[in-house]
């Protein structure tokens, strides 16, 4: 057989991971190729070529989730005839991340959560889980070895910044600190391997030793590509007179004031984000007409929430 996927790794001309059939990345990729001609064939004012297009996404939808969904929740990552992979791969995170996905919000969810239990590290997706057959995580050894070990189980930063834009399209400002934590487990590679840069891959298990080249540009432009996303899911923020931060969100048309200390502006910027992503989704599902602010103290850090203004 041949390798035709990313997951290329070859020994005596084989392929070690054989995927063929209907793959589920290629056909989460075509999905999203047949949304995307859609909207800009109705754009363009070619609306009956849009809606042939829109038909065809449609079937792909449903010929999609009928393949590839099983009962667990999460992607078969191939399947060619009555073989079926039941293998938890990291492929299936393109079908979340996408900006268009064939699977509905709850099946998005189911996905992203095996993803987070089985194939998440402080260095991007596993490309095996631990559960499934074969896991091999060392990158270590002779050639042989190292083939063996490439695609399962090794973990991969450029997959990871697929499972960041899942997380921050599913969960979006819930989930900032969380990705900002990921970002950081990176820094201390920066002065390892080589200078300003990350390496190929890391091992599936602690305490996940970079391996393979010293610099990848496929990791790097994942890494820089989530934080620009990062800056995008931000919330915006001004300082006032009155030593308060104002947060303007978009989302829910609610104005935030909140009171700080002002001798270091920025480390309680940083403490805020923590405290406005819990009331956001916590405290103002309770919100009534009684309850317009709430005041806690935390950390040492006074924190004074205002629900002020609404648009």
């Amino acid at each position: 057989g041949k390798a035709i996927t990313w997951m290329n790794s070859m020994n005596n001309g084989r392929p070690v991971v054989p995927r063929s059939g209907y793959i589920v990345e290629f056909n989460a990729l075509w999905y999203n190729a047949l949304k995307f001609a859609a909207v800009m064939e109705q754009e363009s004012g070619n609306i009956e070529r849009s809606n042939t297009l829109e038909e065809l996404a449609a079937r792909c939808k449903e010929a999609f989730v009928d393949t590839f969904l099983n009962e667990y929740g999460y992607l078969y990552d191939y399947v060619d005839g009555n073989m079926i992979d039941w293998s938890v791969r990291p492929n299936m995170i393109f079908a979340v991340a996408l900006d268009y996905s064939p699977l509905d919000q709850k099946q998005k969810r189911g996905v992203l959560d095996v993803c987070t239990r089985e194939l998440l590290t402080p260095k991007g997706l596993r490309s095996l889980s631990p559960k499934s057959g074969g896991y091999n995580p060392m990158y270590t050894g002779p050639q042989t070895q190292r083939d063996y070990a490439y695609h399962q189980g090794t973990a991969w930063p450029w997959l990871g910044g697929f499972y960041m834009e899942a997380c921050l399209k599913l969960f979006k400002h819930t989930r900032l600190s969380f990705i900002e934590r990921q970002m950081v487990g990176y820094e201390d590679e920066m002065t390892n391997h080589c200078l300003g840069t990350i390496p190929e891959l890391f091992d599936g298990n602690p305490p996940f030793k970079g391996r393979g080249a010293i610099s990848f540009a496929m990791n790097v432009a994942e890494i820089l590509r989530t934080l620009e996303l990062l800056e995008k899911y931000n919330f915006k923020y001004e300082y006032t007179e009155d030593n308060k931060i104002k947060l303007i969100d978009e989302d829910c048309a609610i104005y935030y004031t909140i009171e700080i200390d002002g001798e270091d502006k920025g480390i309680y910027l940083e403490k805020t984000k923590t405290y406005y992503n819990y009331f956001k989704y916590d405290f103002i599902s309770r919100e009534n007409e009684r309850t317009k602010n709430l005041v806690i103290s935390k950390e040492g850090v006074r924190v004074e929430i205002i629900f002020n203004e609404r648009r």
